[in-house]
């Protein structure tokens, strides 16, 4: 983009005039004299404390870059890290065009036989979580209620799962209370054994135990009776908002969609392909079957925040090599400038500890006061970004405490240099140059 290649260029042209300034300025105020006196070995109390202005404000500027870096870096590692409420590794989910019934059994058995296929399950009427938000699917939403609350009862909308009694061991999911329906149930038309959410069970029952419970569903005669409780599922990635689901069997459901999530024993990038081209020759003319990887899908939900979660890494990286550049520079050429004295200093008795100890004390003076200017300027500045962080604060001690922990680490080290070579100076030719 032409614009923001011009907009770079004149930023970099900008910052090499305005830091050139009080250089220029000091350098055009020196006098000859003095030059020849001190042989432009000394520096005066006015560029030294120009010096410590400006080592100072960048140590500043970088420990808010890295606070506002660190935010952003946190919420990527809790995204990547969130609980789902199943299990993405080696999973596969398959949304095809079948009917119920004998068809469903028919392709669970060919795709079962495939190698690396570990089990499988049958989801109907909402796409498998993750593959349709990612990919392109249809849900399945109903209203359900407490019959036996009366008018004005509490009701939630819920996005439903039709699946076989093998879900939740394929899936991964964890049952909070209870369990699933058995695989061989006696038909009931009357009660229809249903799973859901914490949050389902949090709302319509709240403290009250949900197991054995009676659910309605809105504007139907379909009475539901609860055999088990599961974490939430995220079905549309950790960001988006906090929908509840329910599970209840598959031959419930009538003729429709049908997919299926497979677990497998090896990668899931093979199985998936020859689960594609099984899927191909079973399907009838016109019908077109959609196999995706699941962690491929989480990665395409995710895909904005990875992206911002890389680039603030590497804005992190530069700043702190920006910091460490600015702070052994600063000090070397304090050093440098103090080569006088230092030298008869460690002829009037300092000690090499004493010479080291004293240029990184004044390393972290600078340090301390740039991170008290600039770890609140950090929590400023984030405080506009609280709306897009996830599960961090900008206050976040931690991240403070961290962003501080590494600045003094590195610029420490970065000053360790320039200590090692003033305590290196030879107090003998020191006084020979006086």
């Amino acid at each position: 983009d032409a614009r923001v290649m011009t907009a770079g260029i004149i930023a970099a042209i900008l910052t090499g005039l305005v830091c050139g300034i009080v250089p220029g300025w000091q350098a055009a105020r020196v006098s000859v004299l003095t030059l020849l006196k001190d042989g432009g070995a000394t520096s005066t109390a006015r560029r030294r404390g120009w010096r410590s202005v400006f080592l100072t404000a960048q140590v500043a500027s970088v420990a808010a870059l890295l606070v506002v870096a660190t935010l952003f870096i946190g919420s990527f590692v809790r995204v990547l890290t969130a609980d789902l409420g199943l299990d993405r590794s080696n999973l596969i989910g398959v949304s095809t065009l079948t009917g119920n019934g004998p068809r469903v059994a028919e392709f669970q058995d060919r795709l079962r036989a495939i190698q690396g296929v570990q089990s499988i399950a049958a989801v109907g009427l909402s796409t498998p979580p993750l593959v349709g938000p990612a990919f392109g699917g249809v849900y399945h939403d109903i209203t359900l209620y407490r019959p036996e609350a009366g008018t004005g009862a509490a009701e939630m909308k819920v996005f439903t799962y039709a699946v076989t009694a093998d879900y939740f061991e394929v899936a991964r999911t964890t049952f909070l209370q209870g369990a699933a329906w058995p695989a061989q149930r006696a038909p009931d038309t009357s009660l229809v054994p249903i799973v859901i959410d914490e949050l389902t069970a949090r709302k319509l029952f709240g403290d009250e135990p949900p197991l054995g419970r009676l659910l309605r569903e809105r504007d139907s005669e379909r009475v539901f009776t609860i055999t088990g409780v599961v974490p939430h599922l995220l079905a549309f990635g950790p960001e988006r908002t906090r929908e509840s689901s329910a599970y209840f069997p598959l031959e419930t459901a009538g003729r429709g969609w049908v997919g299926f999530f497979i677990r497998t024993s090896v990668p899931a990038g093979p199985v998936a392909r020859e689960v594609h081209e099984t899927l191909l020759t079973m399907v009838r003319p016109g019908q077109w079957p959609e196999v995706h990887v699941v962690s491929e899908a989480f990665s395409l939900l995710t895909a904005t925040r990875r992206f911002n979660g890389l680039l603030m890494s590497l804005f992190a990286v530069l700043a702190i090599s920006i910091g460490c550049a600015g702070v052994y520079a600063a000090m070397a050429s304090a050093v440098a400038q103090r080569t006088r004295e230092i030298g008869v200093r460690i002829a009037l008795g300092a000690t090499v500890p004493d010479i080291r100890r004293s240029v990184l004390a004044e390393s972290g003076r600078y340090l301390l006061l740039g991170l008290a200017i600039g770890l609140p300027a950090g929590w400023l500045m984030s405080r506009s970004f609280g709306s897009i962080f996830f599960q961090v604060a900008p206050g976040d001690l931690e991240v403070h405490a961290i962003v501080a922990a590494v600045l003094v680490i590195a610029g420490l080290v970065a000053a360790l240099i320039p200590a090692r070579r003033a305590s290196r100076v030879d107090p003998v030719v020191t006084l020979r140059a006086l």
